[in-house]
């Protein structure tokens, strides 16, 4: 992937790598029973959280009993002392909840793997999110349809002979297929990753779905978080995300 890092003048373009979700699906399928994923499925279907979802509801039965559910993951890691890296990972929902494996690459496997220190610049950071989630979601889309892709993601040609020449326009993981199902992360990842340097954990507006505030000596007393009566005053006010 190309990114933007910080250096000494102005940020740089260099070449980052990425594991592609889509190109490993296979490595991370366990024994799972079709009836099962399907049970799963008809559950997830019945909940408000994904009564909007783009693909599960447009799925035959069918198909469902081979859609393996996705999770992403980001948060930062201090590999070094005083050095964090921003790691960004997947794994299977029923890897990571049940009791299939014990290898910690089945439960998070890694996507990309970055070092804050060449994003101190919050623009150089922007463009790291949004680079690492277009390339993250054009494989997922890869892996939802079932089939490798016959170009990269910057449009190129793929290497005569190399591996991903082979599997080109090919099924993938022996006809199983992903769907993106959850994004986790905590509280600092969630707002570097949704661009919310204005709301969050930190600020003073501290949520990103309402105007409570963090209790100072100039805050309106009524909008602080400590209100804790059954309807607070800032229970009455709302922000959209789209808003950050």
């Amino acid at each position: 992937m190309e990114l933007l890092v910080d250096s000494d003048e102005e940020p740089k373009e260099v070449q980052g790598w990425v594991l592609l979700p889509h190109e490993f699906s296979s490595c991370l399928l366990a024994n799972y029973s079709e009836e099962s994923i399907l049970k799963f499925w008809q559950h997830i279907k019945t909940l408000d959280d994904w009564k909007r979802h783009g693909v599960v509801h447009n799925m035959s039965n069918d198909k469902l009993r081979k859609l393996i559910p996705v999770n992403i993951h980001r948060d930062g890691a201090e590999v070094f002392t005083d050095n964090e890296y921003f790691v960004w990972s997947w794994s299977s929902t029923f890897a990571e909840f049940g009791q299939t494996t014990k290898d910690v690459l089945m439960k998070k496997y890694p996507i990309a793997i970055v070092a804050e220190s060449e994003m101190q610049n919050l623009s150089v950071r922007k463009n790291m999110e949004k680079v690492v989630a277009e390339i993250t979601a054009w494989s997922l889309r890869h892996g939802a349809s079932g089939v490798a892709p016959m170009e990269g993601f910057y449009g190129e040609q793929f290497p005569k002979r190399s591996f991903r020449s082979r599997i080109a326009g090919k099924p993938l993981a022996c006809g199983y297929r992903l769907c993106y199902l959850a994004f986790k992360a905590d509280l600092k990842a969630r707002a570097e990753c949704n661009y919310f340097y204005k709301r969050y954990y930190r600020c003073k507006t501290m949520c990103d779905r309402c105007d409570c505030i963090q209790p100072t000596t100039n805050a309106p007393e009524a909008l602080t978080y400590k209100d804790f009566r059954d309807v607070p005053a800032y229970s009455g006010t709302s922000v959209g995300s789209w808003k950050q």
